[in-house]
């Protein structure tokens, strides 16, 4: 909060992003025609306001901000982000809102936006399908830390004559998952870089790094269901070793760092420039989201699967020898692969608009 008063940059314009929106749905009964898509003096304007940007003092702060960097590389890239303003060309589809984009006489805030708005938002928009049907194949993520340690509890938590938390088998995913990072950035990006265009690892390859992630979410669930199952038929549950846990977390290690590290890279890559900043931000919010709609979840299959006043639904019961943890698990595994299948044709179905365009 102290650093708001310091801020410096430009000031927000509110016809931005979610303006466009707004502005084509107060234009909805006007035809679209391409007569009354841009106005010249407008696009003049856009000109003069994109040129005044190269005020003195401005670039006189940037150049002093820049050469405070001593590493050449940093000021390039630094250069290349102050230049990359893109000028969107505009698209055949979703021509609802190409209506914010047609002069009709006024260009007051909320009345008006210009191609290059109106191309983000479609942006933004095409790649909802993927936003939605991620938060749903990341349904099992907080699973796997509420119920799968808590039920290693009744096991043999004793390995080598120590008895082990069954909360340390968190640092299993962590250690896979550092692991997987370092080689993934040493090794797999150079040579994915080396011998795939630039076009397929920008757009093709984070989501099928994201989907591979999300197999092994499925995988986890399924190897979950037979755990439980196993220690349920087991005449003492103390007989079996907490061990047969591990290849859950293992599991949602992987998929932790495929999905997260895939999505975030969809979303850098695709989102233009001035939306880059939510690429972070749309990754958080699917895993925050999954995890708020995991307990609307719980509580749903709980009431459906109890008959009457009886406590005999899957989650009833004094402790985890009375709940159907393995019917449960099975559940998501079935809906885990369903949610996949919608992923994939959300994906396909994204990669071909782009491939046409």
């Amino acid at each position: 909060m102290e650093g708001v008063l310091n801020w410096r940059g430009n000031p927000v314009d509110p016809r931005k992003h979610g303006g466009v929106f707004v502005v084509a749905l107060k234009k909805r009964k006007i035809h679209v025609s391409p007569e009354n898509l841009e106005d010249p003096q407008i696009s003049k304007d856009a000109t003069d306001d994109v040129t005044s940007l190269e005020d003195s003092q401005i670039i006189k702060d940037a150049t002093d901000d820049m050469t405070s960097l001593e590493d050449p590389q940093i000021i390039k890239d630094t250069t290349d982000d102050m230049t990359s303003l893109e000028e969107l060309p505009r698209t055949k589809d979703l021509r609802f809102l190409d209506k914010a984009s047609m002069y009709t006489g006024d260009t007051e805030a909320w009345s008006y936006c210009d191609i290059s708005q109106v191309e983000e938002a479609k942006i933004f928009v095409k790649m909802l399908p993927i936003f939605v049907s991620s938060i749903f194949c990341y349904l099992p993520f907080s699973f796997f830390f509420t119920l799968t340690a808590p039920a290693a509890s009744t096991m043999n938590t004793k390995l080598w004559g120590v008895k082990i938390a069954p909360a340390s088998l968190y640092a299993v995913a962590i250690v896979i998952q550092f692991v997987i990072l370092v080689m993934y950035n040493r090794y797999i990006i150079p040579i994915m870089k080396r011998y795939t265009s630039n076009r397929y690892y920008s757009t093709t390859s984070p989501l099928v790094r994201a989907g591979v992630g999300f197999v092994f979410a499925m995988l986890g669930t399924g190897v979950a269901a037979l755990v439980e199952r196993k220690r349920r038929t087991a005449e003492d549950p103390k007989d079996l070793s907490f061990l047969w846990s591990l290849p859950q977390f293992i599991c949602v290690g992987l998929m932790e760092i495929l999905s997260f590290v895939g999505l975030m890279e969809f979303f850098s890559n695709q989102l233009p420039v001035r939306l880059k900043p939510l690429s972070s931000s749309m990754v958080f919010c699917i895993v925050g989201t999954a995890i708020w709609l995991d307990g609307a979840l719980v509580a749903i299959i709980g009431r459906v699967t109890r008959h009457g006043d009886k406590d005999n639904g899957w989650f009833d019961g004094m402790g985890f020898e009375s709940t159907r943890l393995d019917l449960f698990y099975a559940f998501l595994t079935a809906l885990e692969f369903l949610c996949f299948l919608i992923f994939v044709f959300c994906a396909r179905r994204y990669l071909l608009r782009q491939r046409h365009q």
